[in-house]
């Protein structure tokens, strides 16, 4: 039997108030502990995509995790299921300490003092971050920012996790540490990227999206194998595959 899908959009339209259609008719469900990767040029819709997974845009007939719409009511408990880690990890990081940024999440789910502690503490120990809790986050390297905005999200124990980006602005050491990172994690994956190398070595399948729409979803090696596909969307084969198949 297949897993249950935990993310499910049909049909998924979304136009921003100046008239500008970003995402026209998406569908496709992602189930429990597949790691998908959504490719596409610069303006393809990735970003918006992603911000309607939990809330942040809404069309409750069109985008359902696990069974719920992404209505009001249900905000609090679907982002609790799908962590959200931005770009920007400046976005993401407001509080005074380390400490303070990781515990948000938990907190604001009414949780407890020890249970708060005992995540926060588990959230920085699975990044590699343990021993930071007091320092302020804007004293943090771009990788570190990285990271402890991963653990923000992982301190809500959720089911899924997207990640717009995740190695933009990061120097090959931190782009690799992040990658290792990621491949430990066993929730459900889901990364907007233009780094395909990070897509071939992370992902298992990949949805290729331009002007607002699905063209492709294939398995990860086989659509980024697809040179003139790439290419007529504005990518390129990643360098491993080409180099491999010389």
């Amino acid at each position: 039997m297949r897993p249950e899908p935990l993310i499910e959009l049909h049909g998924l339209s979304f136009t921003y108030s100046d008239g500008t259609q970003a995402l026209d008719g998406i569908s496709f469900q992602i189930r429990r502990s597949e790691r998908v990767a959504l490719i596409g040029p610069n303006g393809a819709g990735k970003s918006t995509l992603i911000l309607h997974l939990n809330g942040i845009y809404r069309n409750a007939t069109a985008v359902r995790v696990c069974e719920m719409p992404v209505t009001k009511p249900n905000l609090a408990e679907i982002r609790s299921l799908v962590g959200m880690v931005f770009q920007n990890a400046d976005d993401q990081l407001f509080m005074p300490t380390v400490f303070d940024d990781v515990a948000f999440g938990p907190l604001n789910m009414g949780l407890g003092a020890d249970e708060v502690r005992r995540r926060v503490t588990d959230a920085l120990d699975a990044v590699g971050m343990a021993g930071l809790e007091n320092k302020a986050p804007y004293h943090l390297s771009s990788g570190q920012k990285r990271a402890v905005a991963i653990a923000t999200v992982l301190a809500m124990d959720p089911q899924v996790l997207a990640l717009d980006e995740p190695v933009s602005g990061l120097d090959p050491r931190g782009r690799r540490r992040l990658i290792e990172l990621l491949k430990s994690f066993e929730v459900t994956l889901l990364i907007a990227s233009h780094d395909l190398e990070l897509v071939l070595e992370l992902c298992e399948r990949c949805i290729l999206i331009d002007n607002g729409r699905i063209i492709a979803d294939f398995p990860a090696r086989e659509l980024l194998s697809d040179a003139p596909l790439l290419e007529a969307h504005g990518l390129e084969k990643p360098w491993s595959l080409r180099r491999s198949q010389e």
